[in-house]
C-alpha cells in the first residue's frame, strides 16, 4: 500500500536531487527549487499523512507541472 503512493511522490524528489545542482548552474532560481523541495514534502504529507493536511494546497498534477516548469529547455 506504502509503496503504491510513494510512486506518486519518489518520483519527483529523485528528479529534484538528481537534478538540482545542474539547473542551478542552468539559472534556475534557487528559491524556486526551495519552494518545489517543499511542494513535494507537502505531497508526501498530503499522501501518507492525510489528516495532518497539508499547509498549501498541492496535488500530483500541481507537482508534475510545476516540476516540468522549472526544467524547462
Amino acid at each position: 500500500k506504502d509503496r503504491d503512493k510513494a510512486l506518486g511522490v519518489v518520483p519527483y524528489a529523485t528528479s529534484f536531487w538528481g537534478k538540482r545542482e545542474a539547473l542551478l548552474k542552468r539559472g534556475v532560481d534557487a528559491a524556486e527549487l526551495e519552494q518545489f523541495y517543499w511542494l513535494t514534502e507537502e505531497l508526501r504529507l498530503a499522501v501518507f499523512a492525510p489528516e495532518l493536511g497539508p499547509t498549501v494546497p498541492v496535488s500530483e498534477k500541481r507537482v508534475k507541472e510545476t516540476w516540468a516548469w522549472l526544467t524547462r529547455p
